[in-house]
């Protein structure tokens, strides 16, 4: 809820209530919504990646030198004496971490748990991505489905105005043959677009628990959008990308990792107690040892290898932010692109509408022939389906924004 707040501090009150939500009547409930994410693959898999990186917290912390024991075991031969005993030495030996170490692995540690919070975040926006574009292939196929109704019913129609005008002796019967199988190809047509629809909801029902819409209305759907700032959009575009502040906490990981090798040029003493029984137990030692390495010819190399390795990392990480504000100027180009057409789309389905209108009454009139009617009839399905098309991918590209910017769909943690 953070950054949503955020945001509508940056953008007009007129955006804001879009912003909100402006196709709501084309989208799922949320609550199917919510839950279908929580069962989906990847949601699911990713409890592996977290309980990875929370293990690697805990190893961090505890650290990874094991006790060691050490026993051996000697004879000892006295000659001038002609005197034999057995003697046993046995100890427990530790690599103590220096202080700094300890406090490096914390933070690696600290680092770790983050990066296993953010994968679920950067899971469950890769499934919501997933969702919401089988979704609108669901509402398009049903769309385009919903038209060829709406001609077949058109055509339904005409055919009782065909009947009664051969009954009365004004059409030939080739007219009512010309329209009976203009409507079997649109019949074929719809039941190739039914195969279609049933593919989409198939590939919908792979991870949505919920039911998709029945019937499209796309009537009360805004076909204006006030976008704002792009820069605005951008921010709050990277601001909640998962994906980057995985990559971001992977660079400070990585940097955190080059100090940590760095730190090995001070070398961890080893600690070690021991006992020996010597002189047939007639003398009875304990010790204190501690070993140190003195010099680590490879340390050198390590170090230079996890520099490359954070160098790496971070253009990785510059590497993704230049390609998420590139798909976020990419996607609010394309908005304002499909707005414009879907201006001119509008007026052509008026116009077209009018003049199928207008040669249905000149055909009743007899004043124009039945394949200009169908013809007139055609333009205006094909440009009806092209303007729901339209409304339905600026829904889709707009509510992608939303769900980019964790406006829509996001992770409750994160709200």
């Amino acid at each position: 809820m953070k950054k949503i707040l955020l945001l509508s501090v940056f953008l007009p009150n007129v955006l804001w209530a879009q912003v909100e939500m402006p196709f709501s009547a084309l989208l799922p409930p949320e609550n199917d919504v919510r839950q279908s994410l929580e069962q989906h693959p990847m949601v699911q898999a990713n409890q592996a990646t977290m309980d990875y990186e929370r293990a690697n917290a805990q190893r961090l912390i505890q650290g990874e030198d094991p006790w060691q024991a050490r026993f051996a075991l000697q004879q000892r031969r006295n000659n001038q004496a002609n005197l034999n005993s057995v003697e046993q030495t046995m100890g427990l030996e530790k690599r103590l971490r220096l202080p700094s170490k300890v406090a490096m692995d914390k933070q690696l540690a600290q680092t770790a748990l983050s990066i296993a919070q953010l994968s679920r975040g950067d899971a469950w926006h890769e499934a919501a991505k997933i969702l919401l574009a089988d979704w609108f292939a669901v509402s398009k196929a049903q769309a385009n489905l919903q038209r060829i109704d709406e001609q077949l019913a058109l055509l339904d129609k005409q055919l009782a105005v065909i009947n009664t005008r051969i009954s009365a002796g004004d059409a030939p019967r080739l007219e009512r043959l010309l329209v009976e199988q203009e409507r079997a190809k649109l019949a074929l047509q719809r039941q190739q677009q039914h195969a279609e629809l049933a593919q989409q909801q198939l590939n919908l029902q792979r991870y949505y628990r919920g039911q998709p819409l029945s019937y499209i209305d796309l009537s009360q759907i805004p076909s204006q959008l006030n976008l704002g700032d792009e820069q605005t959009w951008i921010k709050q575009v990277l601001a909640a990308n998962h994906e980057l502040e995985l990559a971001e906490e992977h660079s400070k990981r990585q940097d955190l990792h080059t100090q940590r090798v760095a730190l090995e040029n001070k070398p961890d003493p080893t600690l070690g107690i021991t006992y020996s029984r010597e002189q047939a137990g007639q003398e009875n030692i304990i010790g204190l040892s501690v070993s140190v390495p003195l010099f680590n010819p490879a340390h050198k190399s390590l170090v230079n290898m996890a520099q490359a390795q954070a160098s790496q990392a971070h253009y990785q990480q510059q590497q993704l932010a230049q390609r998420l504000t590139q798909e976020t100027k990419q996607r609010l180009l394309s908005l304002s692109a499909a707005q414009q057409q879907l201006q001119q789309a509008q007026d052509l389905v008026t116009q077209q509408q009018a003049n199928s209108q207008l040669f249905a009454k000149a055909y009743q009139l007899g004043e124009v022939s039945i394949n200009d009617w169908l013809l007139s009839m055609r333009q205006y399905v094909e440009a009806s389906q092209q303007r729901d098309l339209l409304k339905l991918s600026l829904a889709e590209d707009y509510s992608r924004l939303l769900v980019d910017s964790h406006l829509l769909w996001g992770l409750a943690e994160d709200e």
